[in-house]
């Protein structure tokens, strides 16, 4: 008999935010509505509350909630999703702290993924937040939208180059014959004889990981933390205890996040507020990237101020009588059922 360990079991539930992100990069729209309104917006978050509880969201633009919310309920049977009011993390008095986070080396370069890591890497983001005070609050925010391409060709000629030989490396323009100092003859004869350069396992290990982040759906993600408290101290630990979150997506050789503390902070609080995409501060993502960095919370997940779903709710049966007393109704997804009790019910 096999036996499946806890890591497999979570990579697998992980892998649905994967396949959620992926029907999410292909959002119907027409090429009038992409000239009119440009490429369509869907935002993730995690939110510290002054209550002291963690809370996910998911949004996007009007003409996509319905779409969003089927592709959610149908991924996640055991979901329910309901509308958020509209609420913010800031309020007057606070001490803000707010910050970005970019890719630390060139975009087309993948950072480590659930598929690498052995724990869920939401645990420790939501471990983070949930060593906030109450009322104070936080707020992780990814704005994301699908990549235009630019960055997928540019992986997929990185590698090209690095295999053929005609680059170093996968993170470099630099040639190999700029680093060996090849003669023209010499250069000239090894192209001729097309041979590839002699990659070590760890190179040719690079090289696979870049062409996987460019076979998937990616986007270009704006990835912003908020902080608000009391306090300046507090607000400064919370910060740095959120930054220090995501250092285990660095991949020492490959790519990491850094953040970078905005010089104008109100603008960035209120892009933050806003939910406003930034293509100048974007960065491009794989579907497998972006589901480490946000994905539902899991059964395993043990941060205990999580917010999940209390009393289940169902659909109403197909066969309920149509008339008689009117008991209230069943809401179950957005569709709104009558409940009635017929007369010879009532009569039992």
């Amino acid at each position: 008999m096999l036996f499946r360990s806890k890591s497999e079991d979570v990579r697998e539930k992980i892998s649905v935010a994967e396949q959620l992100l992926a029907t999410l990069a292909h959002l119907p729209t027409t090429s009038f509505d992409r000239i009119l309104y440009g490429r369509p917006i869907v935002v993730f978050e995690i939110v510290a509350r002054e209550d002291g509880k963690i809370v996910c969201y998911a949004g996007s633009e009007r003409r996509f909630i319905d779409h969003l919310e089927k592709q959610i309920c149908a991924l996640y049977p055991e979901a329910q999703v309901s509308q958020a009011p509209e609420y913010t993390v800031f309020e007057r008095g606070d001490t803000v702290r707010a910050g970005r986070l970019g890719l630390k080396a060139k975009q087309h370069l993948p950072i480590a993924t659930y598929r690498e890591l052995e724990v869920d890497p939401m645990q420790v983001l939501t471990g983070a937040l949930a060593k906030i005070q109450k009322r104070d609050a936080a707020v992780i925010q990814f704005v994301c939208r699908p990549t235009k391409g630019k960055v997928r060709r540019q992986g997929k000629e990185a590698a090209r180059k690095t295999v053929r030989g005609e680059q170093s490396d996968v993170g470099t323009k630099e040639t190999l014959s700029s680093v060996r100092g090849f003669t023209a003859n010499e250069r000239q004869r090894e192209k001729a004889e097309g041979k590839k350069a002699q990659l070590t396992p760890r190179a040719e290990e690079r090289v696979e990981l870049v062409e996987t982040k460019q076979a998937q759906q990616q986007f270009d993600v704006n990835i912003r933390i908020g902080v608000a408290a009391r306090e300046p101290e507090e607000a400064e630990r919370v910060f740095n205890a959120i930054i220090g979150a995501f250092a285990q997506y660095d991949v020492p050789d490959l790519n990491g996040l850094t953040v970078r503390r905005s010089q104008r902070p109100r603008g960035l609080v209120r892009d933050l507020i806003w939910r406003v995409p930034r293509e100048h501060t974007a960065n491009t993502l794989s579907t497998a990237e972006l589901a480490s960095l946000f994905h539902f919370p899991l059964p395993t997940t043990e941060t205990p101020t999580i917010v999940w779903r209390g009393a289940k709710v169902v659909s109403s049966p197909p066969d309920l009588p149509r008339e008689g007393v009117l008991l209230g109704d069943n809401i179950y997804r957005g569709i709104e059922t009558p409940i009635y009790l017929a007369s010879d019910d009532r009569r039992r």
